[in-house]
């Protein structure tokens, strides 16, 4: 849950799709860098040290997910600076119901208004 204006909110379904994913990178050798709980218009961010990203990237892969190579850098360990992927994942968003609340209004004024445009053109292809 999240806090929005003093009161505890209940996090989407998105937002908790990220947390466990990004519990899951960590499990795996991998950091979260976005804040969490994700918001609704930012990707979220992992770093992965350069030996450990083939198997990481293979792992997302097989269950689904799309890593897109954002930057190569450096991650800093208790060991020395190392050199480090960052990758994004754009996990989808949720489609808002569409309404369909087109409707044409038929009322007399508009019958009669036709009525007048087609005799117009009735006249115009007798004459």
């Amino acid at each position: 849950m999240k806090l929005v204006g003093g009161t505890m909110a209940n996090l989407t379904s998105r937002q908790l799709q990220a947390e466990v994913l990004c519990r899951d990178l960590q499990r795996l050798g991998g950091w979260c860098l976005s804040p969490m709980p994700l918001r609704d218009d930012s990707r979220l961010r992992f770093q992965v040290l350069d030996g450990d990203h083939e198997e990481l990237l293979e792992m997302l892969t097989n269950a689904g997910w799309s890593p897109i190579l954002i930057q190569h850098g450096l991650r800093f360990t208790p060991q020395g600076a190392k050199p480090s992927i960052i990758y994004e994942i754009d996990i989808e968003h949720e489609r808002p119901a569409v309404v369909d609340d087109r409707k044409i209004p038929r009322s007399e004024l508009s019958e009669k208004s036709m009525n007048a445009e087609l005799e117009a053109f009735r006249r115009l292809k007798l004459s």
